[in-house]
């Protein structure tokens, strides 16, 4: 059995005396500045007329340690849980670790999880001097407390089961102030990592303005010790430097699109590689090539969004983004990506990163398309805003048909969704807003008062997703995006028409006429007032004489009262895939892909 408490002893003494070996993953890097010194002062000292000599002067990942080190591992040390429980929070958690290693790429390589056990692998990292390690352990064991059943806590399963629930609070402020704030650590590349871990931490809790943060101090500190300028495709010396860059590249840039901000760099080696060149072969660096052009295109969309263009200029660069997107989808073939041969399922984790990265590709593109998709909702004639009207909302459908795949019939830890549950509340508005404006215009056109079989369809999507975040809310822990989610999806599928010639609503009677509004809680982003827009008088108040309109009973929202406590496929035309079903490995084929994430997927497909 592991000793953690033994073993924390002799790990102090070690250092106390000099004992720890350096990280072996910690040697020197190659230097980024082979053609030019390109720092002005430090090359006035470097030409034909005088030049240095000996060791650049350089921040090495490699430098020694200072002892300063010392007090601060032994702080997060002594933090974290004793023995028994943490055997026991070992034996509970090593199931769950070996089937989504790929969302926490950071904590653990392949090669470490596939042949050793985790109580070694674990040993062998609280035995490395940099405290950066020893927090990359504490994250490990807070998100594995997590993410068990709120219930465990409850009964003997741990001898200090209190510790463990507080465990959390108590040691991220720990974490800040020995990694984050600390430059010496935080620029070694386990404290690069540990910036990443916590970065994606704080996005599974919904607070994505501090994982940009922290996602933006682990570019600045990459920068300034020298990593971004490991090449992208690289050998196995600085392959795990090179996994760190491209990662944090990824995760600042999808969560600045997100949050409405400037990425923090652009890396002209992440773009899009031309049409059948050797680099968009299947290798198993495969996941992490197409994950780095995806970088790219976000970055297209960003730069985009944050300039001030003329009407045609900005159609001109939608459909240029439109077009690597789309040839990212036609040309990235991901047959070939693998899986950790310690999964007990390596087919349905395969699926798993095949199917996020096909939900995020169209979340990419219906944001893309999203300006002009709202600057025309409810015109019969959308003119030029036609095509990318179209684009927005197919993808909006394909984005959640894959959410519902993920979340129903892969069954998908619920720990892992929160970004997942974001990314389809911001889809399913987007389908709303459209059904919301397909009814201005048969109104428009006093058209018969029926829905068409698309709108059907699209309404049964969204009440879908609706029901999956109301029984995942009602999950313990609770999460507060999906929470939070379901209050603003229920508002708006009640939300009601009010026509000129019918009667006012309560709030706008009671408030003299002024109009009616709703305050809602957006996932992530806080508070906001919602009114009627100028196309429509809505009406969002929770009770009202006035009929809302009528969905099909078809698509009609299930019960609020009621729990499902586990979610059923049979309920949203998912086919759940056996562990040996040839659907669940997939043939790479994206367009294949589409016919196996759900039965519906054709349905959108013209």
């Amino acid at each position: 059995m592991f000793d953690a408490t033994k073993f924390t002893e002799q790990a102090y003494n070690a250092q106390k005396h000099g004992n720890i070996k350096p990280m072996p993953s910690e040697q020197p890097r190659a230097s980024g500045m082979s053609q030019f010194e390109p720092r002005p002062a430090i090359s006035l000292f470097d030409n034909a007329l005088m030049a240095r000599s000996g060791r650049p002067t350089t921040t090495s990942l490699a430098d020694p340690e200072p002892s300063a080190f010392y007090p601060a591992r032994s702080e997060l040390l002594t933090t974290l849980p004793h023995e028994p429980d943490l055997n026991t929070l070992i034996e509970l958690s090593k199931d769950w670790w070996k089937s989504a290693p790929h969302r926490f790429p950071e904590l653990f390589s392949i090669e470490e999880i596939a042949h050793g056990n985790w109580r070694t692998v674990l040993k062998q990292k609280l035995s490395l001097a940099n405290p950066a390690e020893t927090a990359k352990v504490s994250i490990w064991t807070v998100i594995s407390i997590e993410r068990l059943d709120g219930n465990v806590l409850l009964y003997s399963t741990f001898q200090d089961p209190t510790a463990l629930a507080s465990l959390g609070p108590r040691i991220l402020p720990v974490i800040d102030r020995v990694v984050v704030f600390d430059d010496d650590i935080g620029t070694t590349l386990s404290g690069l990592e540990c910036l990443l871990l916590l970065s994606r931490y704080h996005c599974n809790h919904g607070r994505l303005q501090k994982a940009w943060h922290l996602c933006r101090r682990a570019i600045d500190f990459s920068i300034s010790t020298g990593i971004h300028h490991v090449p992208i495709e690289t050998g196995i010396a600085h392959q795990r430097r090179a996994e760190v860059w491209q990662a944090a590249c990824f995760l600042d840039s999808y969560l600045s699109l997100l949050l409405g901000l400037p990425h923090g760099i652009r890396d002209s080696r992440l773009q899009l590689r031309d049409k059948g060149g050797p680099e968009m072969q299947n290798t198993p660096q495969g996941t992490r090539l197409v994950y780095g052009q995806i970088t790219s295109i976000i970055d297209n969309v960003i730069d985009r969004n944050q300039k001030a263009l003329e009407e045609s200029e900005f159609l001109l660069s939608i459909l240029q983004i439109d077009r690597e997107l789309r040839s990212l989808f036609n040309d990235v073939d991901t047959k070939r990506w693998e899986a950790s041969s310690a999964s007990s399922d390596p087919h349905t984790q395969e699926a798993f990163e095949r199917i996020e990265a096909y939900s995020l590709l169209h979340l990419v593109q219906a944001l893309l398309h999203l300006p002009l998709m709202l600057k025309c909702i409810g015109n019969r004639d959308k003119g030029m805003c036609q095509f990318s009207y179209e684009a927005s909302i197919g993808s909006s459908r394909q984005a959640l048909v894959a959410y519902k795949y993920l979340r129903v019939g892969l069954r998908l830890d619920p720990y892992l969704c929160t970004m997942l549950d974001l990314q389809a509340f911001m889809m399913s508005v987007l389908l709303l807003l459209h059904l919301m404006g397909r009814r201005i215009e048969r109104t428009a056109a006093s058209t018969a008062e029926h829905l068409p079989e698309e709108d059907v369809r699209d309404w049964k999507s969204v009440t879908e997703v609706t029901d999956i975040l109301r029984q995942v809310s009602k999950d313990q822990p609770a999460s507060s995006v999906a929470t939070q989610a379901l209050e603003v999806l229920d508002l708006l599928i009640r939300a009601k028409n009010i026509s000129d010639g019918d009667i006012m609503c309560p709030q706008s009677k009671a408030n003299g006429g002024t109009g009616c509004h709703a305050k809602i809680d957006v996932p992530c982003f806080g508070d906001i007032t919602l009114v009627s827009g100028i196309r429509e008088n809505v009406c969002f108040c929770t009770t009202s004489a006035v009929e809302p309109e009528k969905i099909p009973s078809s698509c009609a929202s299930s019960d609020p009262g009621r729990h499902v406590s586990r979610l059923d496929p049979s309920i949203f035309d998912i086919t759940l895939p056996s562990p040996h079903d040839n659907a669940a490995a997939f043939d790479g084929n994206w367009n294949v892909l589409r016919g196996h994430v759900a039965s519906i997927v054709a349905e959108f497909e013209n």
